[in-house]
């Protein structure tokens, strides 16, 4: 696809442009020389003429340029205009070589491409134009005529064809429009598609009676539920008791409850005289899930067993066979589940949590050792709107929008790094008090490009400087019998700072660590800072992360001075779809789903939902794609669903 256009049909000479503006010009190269500053700066400077006047034509640090840029030779040239002396100078930002009849590169909008060097932009055009009139005609459009005319779309063959041989800027607008509704509608099809497979076509298990645990359980917890965590049991008790298997996302802020309503649907379906099942991506997550719902269970009669993978065998095989003779409620535990001698029958309810650090593989083996059981997926990680929809088209979705009362937020400061000794100052004091601490790098080890700080180095330094207080250190290229181990030490309080790389940014909840420091926070995404800021602030001691930084742009250290003001994640989640975009946010990539040409979630919104809004009148006359009309939709349908696997 085009990544912009150029309006040529009216070009200006060179008499005609102006200082300070940027200008596309067609121009001879008279002379081209070679000139180096004082800092080793390269400058190519060309003189360059039209039928108007001469001027000058400048490149920077492309010396490479001059074997091309021969004199006589002409040239389109798009640049930043400037004036000295009152000869006008173009700062080049980028040139088209032009071979043949200067005529085929003016007199219309053209569009360019991205390339490489050696393909000119006239060989793309060339290209697509030859396949555009060949084949665009052959082009299936999968949105009807009747429902292209209601929702005022141009056809697909029509707007293919506008947007590699444009004639109006105007015409472009709506072919762009038609291209990414075509690519968010067909998508949302799709994950509706795949939930019609899962769920509608399904007959699950109608969990219906609700029994007096329920209400003990409620009346027993150490505080009040939030308005947010009473609307979300509804909405997953309403799911529970349908015929048919619930499939349900529950997102919510750091700090905002999730397993409260993990524990409460645990103990519907133990009601209804199933088994229930959570699973958590880390042994240490999965063994502060069974301690917490032990803790709120012991009155109750619930036999609740945990079964990780560093447990000894003995204890593995009692809990096995406990499952296999169902004197065992509650299952939690870990990748443990899903292994061939864990036999599970009778399940009710499986739990995911921070289901995005599994695998499509794993999450499928444990649904599979059940007979459709309702799903819980649950992650921490706010999820902005038009990601969810788009990630989780096939999931209902619920969201915890409230933190309980009186949590305190983690005080949050940015510091550059001429301050550290100050954050020294301050990790000595925490530590006579009896804090625990995080310090989060970016990087594993040294690297020869990038002047970051590493987590080995940094941990091998801390250790040295505030003996005798343990350092831990945890990252990525450790195996995880490793980082378990670094971990539990961490939660048991024998270390005291753990020095880590982002491998800790979901789940440990340790009350005692009361500081997080960010390393290059910089390097960082909004959501990925406020996850790590996260584990900290968990207890009711004041809670502190402190971002360390040395970079100068402005755009990072505003982007740091969000993070100071926001507390709010899904404000963040919402500002980093925006800035970063929608490849780099988590779960594009690890869905399996397609990459869009075009379509853009942080801008596209608006399209997004006219798309959704188009699925929903289909599917409310024709759930299943069976019409003649939706003949080629179906077709499309299907080949999308055979490109990604979804959970």
């Amino acid at each position: 696809m085009p990544r912009r256009y150029e309006d040529r049909s009216n070009l200006k000479s060179l008499r005609e442009i102006k200082a300070e503006e940027v200008e596309t010009v067609i121009v001879k190269i008279i002379k081209v020389e070679e000139m180096r500053t004082r800092s080793s700066l390269r400058i190519l400077k060309a003189t360059i003429s039209d039928h108007t006047e001469t001027a000058f034509a400048v490149w920077y640090n492309q010396a490479y340029l001059k074997k091309q840029l021969k004199p006589g030779i002409d040239v389109v040239l798009t640049g930043k205009v400037k004036e000295y002396y009152g000869k006008k100078e173009i700062n080049v930002i980028e040139h088209e070589l032009i071979s043949g009849d200067p005529k085929a590169y003016t007199g219309r909008i053209l569009p360019i491409y991205s390339s490489t060097e050696g393909l000119s932009q006239k060989f793309w055009r060339d290209i697509q134009e030859h396949a555009v009139l060949k084949y665009a005609c052959n082009l299936t459009d999968s949105i009807s005529f009747t429902k292209r005319k209601e929702y005022e779309l141009i056809s697909l063959e029509e707007a293919i064809k506008v947007i590699h041989l444009p004639k109006d800027i105007k015409e472009i607008e709506k072919a762009r429009y038609r291209l990414i509704f075509e690519e968010l509608f067909t998508l949302q099809m799709s994950l509706y598609i795949l939930r019609q497979e899962y769920v509608i076509k399904r007959i699950g298990i109608s969990q219906t009676k609700d029994n007096a645990c329920l209400s003990e359980f409620i009346k027993n917890l150490p505080f009040e539920l939030t308005i947010a965590q009473l609307r979300v049991i509804r909405e997953v008790g309403y799911d529970m008791e349908a015929s048919k298997p619930m499939h349900r996302l529950l997102q919510g802020d750091v700090g905002s409850g999730k397993t409260v309503i993990a524990a409460w649907a645990l103990l519907k379906t133990v009601g209804n005289g199933y088994l229930g099942v959570l699973m958590a991506p880390t042994e240490i997550l999965a063994q502060q899930h069974y301690a917490t719902i032990n803790t709120w269970f012991k009155t109750l009669g619930i036999n609740t067993s945990l079964l990780i993978g560093s447990m000894p065998s003995a204890e593995k095989k009692a809990v096995i066979t406990k499952i296999a003779t169902h004197d065992v409620n509650i299952l939690i535990g870990t990748h443990a589940l899903i292994q061939d001698s864990v036999k599970l029958d009778n399940v009710g309810l499986i739990i995911i949590d921070e289901q995005h650090r599994f695998g499509v593989k794993q999450r499928e083996i444990l649904e599979k050792k059940a007979n459709n059981p309702d799903v819980l997926v649950m992650t921490a990680t706010p999820i902005p709107r038009t990601l969810a929809l788009t990630l989780y088209g096939e999931l209902d979705i619920s969201t915890l929008d409230e933190l309980p009362p009186g949590r305190k937020n983690v005080e949050t400061i940015c510091i550059k790094d001429q301050s550290r000794a100050k954050v020294h100052k301050f990790i000595e004091d925490r530590l006579r008090k009896g804090a625990q601490i995080y310090v989060v790098c970016p990087l594993v080890d040294d690297s020869e490009t990038l002047d970051l700080a590493n987590a080995v180095k940094t941990a091998d330094n801390l250790a040295k400087a505030l003996s005798p207080y343990k350092v831990g250190l945890v990252h990525g290229k450790m195996n995880s019998k490793e980082k378990e181990m670094v971990m539990q030490n961490f939660y048991k309080g024998n270390v005291k700072l753990l020095v880590s790389t982002t491998v800790i940014e979901v789940g440990v909840n340790v009350p005692q660590a009361t500081v997080m420091i960010i390393e290059d926070a910089e390097r960082f995404g909004l959501a990925q800072l406020h996850q790590l800021r996260g584990r900290v602030g968990r207890g009711e001691l004041q809670s502190y992360c402190i971002l360390i930084t040395k970079s100068n742009n402005p755009a990072a250290l505003n982007r740091l001075k969000l993070l100071t003001n926001t507390h709010n994640g899904f404000t963040l989640a919402e500002e980093d779809l925006k800035q970063r975009g929608q490849g780099d946010f988590f779960g594009i990539k690890q869905h399996g789903l397609p990459e869009f040409k075009l379509a853009d979630l942080s801008r596209d919104e608006a399209i997004l939902l006219k798309a959704r809004e188009l699925v929903l009148d289909i599917i409310k006359n024709d759930p299943y794609l069976m019409s003649e009309e939706h003949s080629n939709l179906a077709k499309q349908v299907n080949k999308m669903l055979n490109k990604f696997i979804q959970f």
